[in-house]
Protein backbone atom coordinates (compact mmCIF):
# COMPACT_ATOMS: atom_id res chain seq x y z
CA UNK A 1 0.00 0.00 0.00
CA UNK A 2 1.27 3.30 -0.67
CA UNK A 3 -0.01 6.87 0.56
CA UNK A 4 0.48 10.70 -0.07
CA UNK A 5 2.08 12.25 2.77
CA UNK A 6 2.93 15.64 3.15
CA UNK A 7 2.78 16.11 -1.02
CA UNK A 8 4.81 13.41 -1.60
CA UNK A 9 3.24 10.29 -3.62
CA UNK A 10 3.73 6.41 -3.36
CA UNK A 11 4.95 6.80 0.36
CA UNK A 12 5.02 3.57 2.96
CA UNK A 13 2.18 4.30 5.24
CA UNK A 14 4.50 3.93 8.19
CA UNK A 15 6.76 6.74 6.63
CA UNK A 16 5.27 9.47 7.86
CA UNK A 17 1.75 8.86 9.51
CA UNK A 18 0.99 8.80 13.28
CA UNK A 19 0.20 5.50 15.22
CA UNK A 20 -3.28 7.07 15.37
CA UNK A 21 -3.47 7.14 11.51
CA UNK A 22 -2.10 4.03 10.83
CA UNK A 23 -5.09 2.98 12.97
CA UNK A 24 -7.80 5.18 11.16
CA UNK A 25 -6.26 4.05 7.77
CA UNK A 26 -6.83 0.40 9.09
CA UNK A 27 -10.40 1.20 10.30
CA UNK A 28 -10.99 2.25 6.94
CA UNK A 29 -9.96 -0.47 5.29
CA UNK A 30 -12.05 -3.33 7.48
CA UNK A 31 -14.84 -0.83 6.67
CA UNK A 32 -14.41 -0.96 2.87
CA UNK A 33 -13.71 -5.08 3.18
CA UNK A 34 -17.51 -4.76 4.66
CA UNK A 35 -18.95 -2.82 2.43
CA UNK A 36 -17.11 -4.48 -0.71
CA UNK A 37 -17.42 -8.33 1.10
CA UNK A 38 -20.13 -8.72 4.04
CA UNK A 39 -22.60 -6.89 2.20
CA UNK A 40 -24.98 -9.84 3.17
CA UNK A 41 -24.18 -9.45 6.68
CA UNK A 42 -25.73 -6.83 8.88
CA UNK A 43 -23.40 -7.31 11.91
CA UNK A 44 -20.05 -4.86 12.38
CA UNK A 45 -17.93 -5.23 15.45
CA UNK A 46 -15.57 -2.73 16.39
CA UNK A 47 -13.74 -3.56 20.08
CA UNK A 48 -11.38 -0.49 21.24
CA UNK A 49 -10.51 0.84 18.05
CA UNK A 50 -9.60 4.02 18.69
CA UNK A 51 -6.90 3.84 21.82
CA UNK A 52 -4.68 6.05 19.62
CA UNK A 53 -6.77 8.44 17.84
CA UNK A 54 -7.47 12.01 18.92
CA UNK A 55 -10.73 13.47 20.24
CA UNK A 56 -11.57 15.02 16.36
CA UNK A 57 -11.16 11.92 14.39
CA UNK A 58 -13.47 10.03 17.24
CA UNK A 59 -16.32 12.37 16.22
CA UNK A 60 -15.49 11.53 12.74
CA UNK A 61 -15.76 8.17 12.97
CA UNK A 62 -18.64 8.19 14.98
CA UNK A 63 -20.47 10.37 11.86
CA UNK A 64 -18.92 7.72 9.50
CA UNK A 65 -20.37 4.83 11.09
CA UNK A 66 -24.18 6.73 12.03
CA UNK A 67 -23.97 8.26 7.63
CA UNK A 68 -22.35 5.69 6.04
CA UNK A 69 -23.45 2.39 7.80
CA UNK A 70 -27.40 2.87 8.33
CA UNK A 71 -27.86 -0.34 7.52
CA UNK A 72 -25.48 -2.34 9.49
CA UNK A 73 -25.93 -3.42 13.53
CA UNK A 74 -23.34 -2.65 15.63
CA UNK A 75 -21.61 -4.66 18.54
CA UNK A 76 -19.14 -1.28 19.98
CA UNK A 77 -17.18 -2.01 23.30
CA UNK A 78 -14.25 -0.11 24.78
CA UNK A 79 -12.36 0.72 28.01
CA UNK A 80 -12.01 4.72 27.05
CA UNK A 81 -14.41 6.16 29.23
CA UNK A 82 -14.71 9.30 26.67
CA UNK A 83 -15.15 7.59 23.17
CA UNK A 84 -18.03 5.77 24.91
CA UNK A 85 -19.43 9.23 26.04
CA UNK A 86 -19.21 10.42 22.41
CA UNK A 87 -20.72 7.87 20.72
CA UNK A 88 -23.48 8.10 23.20
CA UNK A 89 -24.06 11.90 22.82
CA UNK A 90 -23.71 11.28 18.79
CA UNK A 91 -26.55 8.80 19.17
CA UNK A 92 -28.56 11.12 20.99
CA UNK A 93 -27.98 13.97 18.13
CA UNK A 94 -28.76 11.54 15.19
CA UNK A 95 -31.95 10.55 16.74
CA UNK A 96 -30.87 6.77 17.30
CA UNK A 97 -31.61 6.66 20.98
CA UNK A 98 -34.05 3.87 20.43
CA UNK A 99 -32.37 1.71 18.09
CA UNK A 100 -29.23 1.40 20.38
CA UNK A 101 -28.56 -0.45 23.87
CA UNK A 102 -25.90 1.09 26.45
CA UNK A 103 -24.40 -1.46 28.52
CA UNK A 104 -21.62 -2.33 30.99
CA UNK A 105 -19.91 -5.41 30.89
CA UNK A 106 -19.31 -6.14 34.70
CA UNK A 107 -18.08 -9.71 34.62
CA UNK A 108 -16.81 -12.36 32.21
CA UNK A 109 -15.32 -15.60 32.01
CA UNK A 110 -14.80 -18.70 29.72
CA UNK A 111 -18.05 -20.65 30.73
CA UNK A 112 -20.72 -17.87 30.75
CA UNK A 113 -18.96 -15.21 28.80
CA UNK A 114 -20.07 -11.75 29.27
CA UNK A 115 -22.34 -10.68 31.68
CA UNK A 116 -23.49 -7.19 31.26
CA UNK A 117 -26.32 -5.23 32.86
CA UNK A 118 -27.89 -1.51 31.79
CA UNK A 119 -25.23 1.61 31.72
CA UNK A 120 -25.71 4.78 33.88
CA UNK A 121 -24.00 7.85 33.33
CA UNK A 122 -22.53 9.65 36.55
CA UNK A 123 -25.49 11.89 37.34
CA UNK A 124 -28.37 9.16 36.88
CA UNK A 125 -26.02 6.66 39.30
CA UNK A 126 -24.90 9.12 41.89
CA UNK A 127 -28.80 10.01 43.28
CA UNK A 128 -28.79 6.37 44.56
CA UNK A 129 -25.47 6.24 46.29
CA UNK A 130 -26.81 9.50 47.76
CA UNK A 131 -29.84 7.73 48.54
CA UNK A 132 -28.22 4.65 49.85
CA UNK A 133 -25.89 7.38 52.21
CA UNK A 134 -22.42 6.71 50.75
CA UNK A 135 -20.97 9.39 51.43
CA UNK A 136 -17.07 8.92 50.24
CA UNK A 137 -18.75 7.09 46.85
CA UNK A 138 -21.29 9.81 46.07
CA UNK A 139 -18.47 12.88 46.90
CA UNK A 140 -15.85 11.29 44.96
CA UNK A 141 -17.92 10.53 41.55
CA UNK A 142 -19.78 14.19 42.34
CA UNK A 143 -16.27 15.69 42.07
CA UNK A 144 -15.45 13.72 39.05
CA UNK A 145 -18.48 14.63 37.54
CA UNK A 146 -17.47 18.29 38.39
CA UNK A 147 -14.76 18.05 36.22
CA UNK A 148 -15.47 16.02 33.30
CA UNK A 149 -18.21 19.14 33.18
CA UNK A 150 -15.65 21.74 33.43
CA UNK A 151 -13.66 20.12 31.04
CA UNK A 152 -16.29 19.95 28.26
CA UNK A 153 -17.03 23.65 28.72
CA UNK A 154 -13.77 24.35 28.06
CA UNK A 155 -13.97 22.24 24.81
CA UNK A 156 -17.19 23.39 23.57
CA UNK A 157 -16.85 27.24 24.36
CA UNK A 158 -12.82 27.61 23.17
CA UNK A 159 -11.52 28.51 26.60
CA UNK A 160 -8.00 29.20 26.84
CA UNK A 161 -6.50 26.11 28.66
CA UNK A 162 -2.43 25.63 28.97
CA UNK A 163 -1.00 23.04 27.65
CA UNK A 164 -0.87 20.09 29.55
CA UNK A 165 -0.57 16.38 29.06
CA UNK A 166 -1.29 15.10 32.39
CA UNK A 167 -4.44 16.27 32.43
CA UNK A 168 -6.56 19.34 34.43
CA UNK A 169 -7.39 18.91 37.96
CA UNK A 170 -10.72 20.86 38.44
CA UNK A 171 -9.06 23.58 40.28
CA UNK A 172 -7.08 24.44 36.86
CA UNK A 173 -10.41 23.60 35.27
CA UNK A 174 -13.19 25.83 36.87
CA UNK A 175 -11.60 29.93 36.73
CA UNK A 176 -11.39 29.56 32.04
CA UNK A 177 -14.88 27.47 32.50
CA UNK A 178 -16.40 30.18 34.74
CA UNK A 179 -14.60 33.17 32.52
CA UNK A 180 -15.43 31.83 29.36
CA UNK A 181 -18.83 31.46 29.61
CA UNK A 182 -19.44 34.61 31.82
CA UNK A 183 -17.62 36.72 28.41
CA UNK A 184 -19.78 34.48 25.85
CA UNK A 185 -23.04 34.61 26.69
CA UNK A 186 -25.54 37.41 25.83
CA UNK A 187 -28.59 36.28 27.79
CA UNK A 188 -28.63 37.96 31.28
CA UNK A 189 -30.83 35.67 32.89
CA UNK A 190 -29.04 32.53 31.92
CA UNK A 191 -25.50 34.41 32.57
CA UNK A 192 -26.88 35.33 35.96
CA UNK A 193 -28.01 32.09 36.46
CA UNK A 194 -25.21 30.35 35.74
CA UNK A 195 -22.92 32.77 37.82
CA UNK A 196 -25.23 32.01 40.94
CA UNK A 197 -24.67 27.89 40.45
CA UNK A 198 -20.69 28.51 39.97
CA UNK A 199 -21.02 30.39 43.39
CA UNK A 200 -22.88 27.24 44.89
CA UNK A 201 -20.36 24.84 43.94
CA UNK A 202 -17.77 27.47 45.37
CA UNK A 203 -19.48 27.28 48.72
CA UNK A 204 -19.36 23.42 48.75
CA UNK A 205 -16.99 22.07 51.00
CA UNK A 206 -16.70 18.84 48.44
CA UNK A 207 -15.84 20.84 45.12
CA UNK A 208 -12.23 22.03 46.20
CA UNK A 209 -10.96 18.97 47.01
CA UNK A 210 -9.06 16.48 45.30
CA UNK A 211 -10.79 12.75 44.44
CA UNK A 212 -8.42 10.61 45.33
CA UNK A 213 -7.31 12.27 48.88
CA UNK A 214 -10.28 13.40 50.11
CA UNK A 215 -9.81 14.75 53.74
CA UNK A 216 -12.72 16.86 54.37
CA UNK A 217 -15.03 14.82 52.81
CA UNK A 218 -15.14 12.78 56.23
CA UNK A 219 -16.77 16.02 57.90
CA UNK A 220 -19.44 16.21 55.50
CA UNK A 221 -22.59 15.17 55.58
CA UNK A 222 -25.07 13.60 52.96
CA UNK A 223 -26.80 16.74 52.56
CA UNK A 224 -23.52 18.10 51.93
CA UNK A 225 -23.10 16.08 48.88
CA UNK A 226 -26.19 15.88 47.96
CA UNK A 227 -26.20 19.78 47.81
CA UNK A 228 -23.13 19.72 45.48
CA UNK A 229 -24.26 16.92 43.36
CA UNK A 230 -27.45 19.08 42.68
CA UNK A 231 -25.13 22.23 41.98
CA UNK A 232 -22.86 20.02 39.91
CA UNK A 233 -25.91 18.78 37.79
CA UNK A 234 -27.33 21.86 37.36
CA UNK A 235 -24.62 23.69 35.67
CA UNK A 236 -24.39 20.40 33.35
CA UNK A 237 -28.03 21.23 32.24
CA UNK A 238 -27.56 24.76 31.87
CA UNK A 239 -24.82 24.32 29.63
CA UNK A 240 -26.03 21.07 27.31
CA UNK A 241 -28.93 20.19 25.55
CA UNK A 242 -32.35 18.58 27.45
CA UNK A 243 -33.14 16.95 23.99
CA UNK A 244 -29.63 15.63 22.31
CA UNK A 245 -27.66 15.79 25.45
CA UNK A 246 -24.49 17.42 23.85
CA UNK A 247 -22.95 20.58 25.20
CA UNK A 248 -23.21 23.69 23.99
CA UNK A 249 -20.54 24.17 21.15
CA UNK A 250 -19.64 27.79 20.40
CA UNK A 251 -19.58 28.97 16.75
CA UNK A 252 -17.48 32.34 17.05
CA UNK A 253 -19.24 33.31 13.13
CA UNK A 254 -22.07 32.71 14.15
CA UNK A 255 -22.00 34.70 17.12
CA UNK A 256 -24.06 31.58 19.02
CA UNK A 257 -23.89 28.33 21.26
CA UNK A 258 -25.63 25.53 19.67
CA UNK A 259 -26.08 21.57 21.16
CA UNK A 260 -26.20 20.36 17.59
CA UNK A 261 -27.38 21.07 13.78
CA UNK A 262 -28.70 17.72 13.90
CA UNK A 263 -30.85 18.18 17.13
CA UNK A 264 -34.78 17.89 16.20
CA UNK A 265 -35.50 20.88 18.95
CA UNK A 266 -32.05 22.36 19.55
CA UNK A 267 -31.05 24.66 22.07
CA UNK A 268 -29.23 28.09 20.47
CA UNK A 269 -27.81 30.81 22.85
CA UNK A 270 -26.54 34.13 21.53
CA UNK A 271 -23.18 35.82 22.47
CA UNK A 272 -21.08 38.31 22.48
CA UNK A 273 -18.31 39.26 20.02
CA UNK A 274 -14.97 38.35 21.54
Amino acid sequence: MEIESFGLPGEDPRAFTSEGHLDTLGLCIFLAFVKKFNRKCSLIILDDIVTTVDSAHRESICRLLFEKFKNKQFIITTHDGLWFKQVSSLIDAYGLADRFMECSIYRWDENDGPSIKGYKPKWERIPGRIEAGDRACAGNETRQYLEWVLYNICISTDAPLPINERGYTVGELLGPARGRLKRLIADETLRLEIRDTFKEIDKSIMGNLLSHHNELSANASINDVKRFFESVNKLHMLVSCPNCKLFLKYEKNADRMICSKRCNNPVIVNTNQI
